[in-house]
């Protein structure tokens, strides 16, 4: 007997409101932004991104590191925060209804997951113009970054890969300019005429068209 076939419709993303008054990459202090979003637990490796972040925060002290959400590993990674002594320069900033503003703050972008299904945060930041680094995990993100096009890729939990990444990107405007660039095409990539389309393919028995 043969196996029905499987599809994959990705999500969709809009773009941000044009309308938002807050300038992209800055807030009130000066703060250069490293932002992540995502449920507080294991899964979403923030405890990999704030071992990644202390490699690198003394040698670059106008950055700092904010995490947007909520979840049951609040306490575990606030003692993590205080063990790196980075009780100054990482925030948990709790849940966001509407990230928007905190994106558009931010001057990078970070998904450190173990593992995903397709990450709607890394389309959401992509979407506002920031570069993006996300774990190369299973899966979605390489389904979504174009590597050293629109984001940077590395390979699944590599701490020091990720830190190397995230300094690259500190150091580097004109490649964070470029990456932001080319990752706000994730608007027509992924938006709501191609998600409906592809379920329409699907329907018809026809193969979707793969995402470029």
């Amino acid at each position: 007997m043969r196996g029905r076939p499987i599809y994959v419709i990705p999500n969709a993303v809009e773009a941000p409101p044009a309308t938002d008054p807050t300038p992209a990459g800055e807030d009130s202090t000066g703060t250069c932004w490293i932002i992540a979003l995502g449920r507080l637990a294991p899964q979403k490796g923030f405890d990999l991104l704030i071992e990644a972040f202390s490699r690198i925060a003394e040698r670059h002290p106008h950055w700092s590191l904010k995490i947007l959400g909520a979840g049951p590993e609040r306490q575990t990674l606030e003692r993590l925060i205080d063990s790196k002594r980075l009780a100054n320069r990482v925030v948990l900033a709790g849940w966001e209804a509407d990230p928007t503003v905190a994106l558009r703050q931010a001057k990078l972008f970070v998904l450190s997951s173990r593992f995903e299904g397709f990450p709607n945060a890394l389309l959401e930041a992509m979407a506002c113009g920031l570069p993006s680094i996300s774990f190369d995990c299973a899966s979605g993100p390489a389904e979504i970054i174009r590597d050293n096009v629109d984001g940077l890729l590395v390979p699944a939990e590599n701490v020091d890969g990720l830190a190397q990444a995230m300094e690259r990107l500190v150091l580097d405007e004109p490649l964070r300019r470029r990456l932001g660039d080319e990752a706000v095409q994730v608007v027509e990539r992924f938006s709501v005429e191609r998600y409906f389309a592809r379920w329409d393919a699907v329907l018809r028995r026809e193969p979707p068209e793969t995402v470029q």
